[in-house]
């Protein structure tokens, strides 16, 4: 009964018998199926229901289509989040050297403030310098002028010294002149005094 269950099941329905069907075939069949050949048939149903070759071949490329997409896309998400971090890294670097250049414009600022006082306060030095320099450099004309002056008058003093001095030993000159005319005279004077004495 059951060889001639599975066959009538094989060759002419091919597939699992429902409640209806059942309930439409002769009743010793149908007693026959529901005691001996129920099991059978519910396994020719889960033989049935399994899944072929190609349904698995396809099931599996359909599988590893979704697993390589998802791959894909999880590829994708980390390339995405590698470049979020790349460039959150980027600008993080960026907005540190913008810090330390602005840190060291800051700086640059301050040394070349402090660089421009300094240098106000060396001109305005220089300016006092050279003005005491020019203080000083008229005061010295006029030390030289006033030296000069007075070399100038020693001069004059000298040559009228030299020129008193000359005129001194002109004097002293005719003077002994004088003395030894008076001299001679004198000696004249003694000798005719003895002539007309004797």
């Amino acid at each position: 009964m059951q060889g001639e269950l599975v066959a009538k099941y094989d060759g002419t329905q091919k597939k699992a018998w429902s409640q209806e069907e059942l309930a439409r075939l002769p009743v010793e069949e149908r007693q026959a199926i529901e005691q001996n050949g129920w099991n059978v048939a519910q396994f020719l149903h889960m033989i049935q229901d399994m899944p072929t070759h190609q349904k698995l071949f396809d099931d599996s490329t359909a599988r590893a289509r979704e697993v390589r997409e998802l791959l894909e896309k999880i590829q994708f998400g980390q390339e995405e989040q590698e470049a979020t971090t790349k460039r959150e890294a980027e600008a993080k670097q960026c907005a540190e050297i913008e810090r330390v250049l602005a840190k060291q414009e800051d700086k640059w600022r301050r040394v070349m403030s402090e660089a421009r006082e300094r240098l106000e306060r060396v001109q305005q030095g220089g300016e006092q310098e050279r003005a005491r320099a020019n203080q000083e450099r008229s005061r010295a004309d006029r030390e030289r002028a006033r030296a000069d002056q007075e070399r100038a008058r020693a001069d004059q003093e000298r040559a009228r010294a030299d020129l008193a001095e000359s005129q001194a030993g002109e004097e002293r000159k005719r003077a002994e002149e004088e003395r030894e005319r008076a001299n001679s005279l004198a000696m004249e004077i003694a000798k005719l005094k003895q002539r007309f004495d004797g």
